[in-house]
């Protein structure tokens, strides 16, 4: 999914944030190595959390009515990326996991 002046909410440093979250899963999207991908969900998962704060923040600053609501989506959708991390992870270590024992099994 690509950056289109249509998201743009007129704050800057917002606007900047979410184009690095559209980089960031287009970079991804792209990505082929095992550690690429780990490497690339860890920082995006760090980001998510950086720019969740920065827009938080600012909507406290400006007592924008709607902050709670907006911040459960904010949570679900940390939860969300949490858990593909966690099963992209867990898939692959057992995946691995399952290779070791083949290995070890042909060698008897």
């Amino acid at each position: 999914m690509k950056w289109n002046d249509e998201y743009s909410i007129g704050i800057v440093e917002i606007d900047e944030q979410h184009k690095k979250l559209f980089e960031l899963s287009e970079i991804l999207n792209e990505a082929t190595e095992i550690n690429e991908i780990k490497d690339i969900l860890l920082f995006l998962e760090e980001y998510m959390q950086f720019h969740f704060n920065t827009e938080e923040s600012m909507m406290r600053k400006y007592n924008y009515e709607l902050i709670e609501e907006h911040k459960k989506l904010h949570d679900d959708l940390k939860e969300k990326v949490t858990g593909y991390i966690e099963l992209y992870f867990l898939g692959n270590y057992s995946f691995i996991e399952e290779l070791e024992e083949d290995r070890k099994s042909t060698r008897l």
